[in-house]
């Protein structure tokens, strides 16, 4: 393929690489941070012998928004379902578990 028609075919499927790179790329960085942020949030309660399992919920909570965000972006349905069984998870470990 030459230049020319390289160019035609992104034209038409209008794929902005760098766009997508920055995206996904920005998406990575805030959900290591959350993560991060929650986990040392987490020892920390654990150390001095508070209840944790609010913060638990919010991390399963985060993963399952992030499963949701990816099925309105491809509406791929395995998605979706990984979306509730995080969804559900994060309320039982929110309602059933407050002693953890």
């Amino acid at each position: 393929m030459n230049k020319d028609e390289i160019l035609k075919i992104a034209r038409t499927q209008k794929l902005d690489e760098g766009r997508k790179y920055i995206n996904d790329f920005a998406l990575g960085a805030v959900g290591a941070f959350a993560f991060i942020a929650i986990s040392l949030m987490i020892v920390y309660k654990n150390i001095i012998n508070e209840s944790y399992g609010d913060l638990l919920s919010l991390l399963i909570g985060m993963v399952g928004a992030f499963c949701y965000g990816k099925f309105v972006l491809t509406s791929k349905k395995h998605w979706f379902i990984l979306f509730v069984i995080f969804l559900t998870g994060a309320c039982a470990v929110f309602i059933e578990l407050p002693g953890l």
